[in-house]
């Protein structure tokens, strides 16, 4: 049913974005770290990692509570399920996702020490191989 779909997508949204985060892959600007001064870029970058985790945190915690104000309910087109379980992707995917971000955050960190900002200097490197291959050419 589509209720059950629903249920499916939230867990399948929650989930997969918590794996793209420890992946480092989620939804970022690294192109705003690029154009930056060396000099700010770990203080932004560092302020950021903060900011996502704090707003996972105060997710987690609306999600906790959500599941208290559930308890009792279930699903209407599958009666034996607890709403509470289908909403449970909610803090879950959320805490996953604070975790994510903390064990990738070594690198992260690494990589703006270095100079490297994730994608977008490697996307550079392959515009840059690409223009010089088209022009020797």
């Amino acid at each position: 049913t589509g209720e059950i779909a629903g249920v499916g997508l939230a867990w399948l949204t929650f989930y997969g974005s918590a794996l793209a985060a420890g992946r480092g892959a989620h939804i970022a600007s690294p192109s705003i770290l690029a154009v930056m001064p060396p000099s700010l870029r770990m203080m932004t970058a560092i302020i950021s990692e903060v900011l996502v985790i704090l707003f996972f945190l105060m997710l987690f915690w609306t999600g906790m509570r959500v599941i208290d104000v559930l308890q009792g309910s279930n699903l209407v087109s599958v009666p034996f399920i607890s709403q509470q379980l289908s909403v449970s992707a909610l803090p879950i995917g959320a805490l996953l996702f604070v975790i994510a971000e903390l064990l990738r955050l070594p690198e992260l960190l690494k990589e703006v020490r270095e100079g490297r900002v994730s994608q977008v200097d490697d996307e550079i490197d392959q515009i840059d191989q690409a223009k010089t291959s088209a022009e020797t050419a």
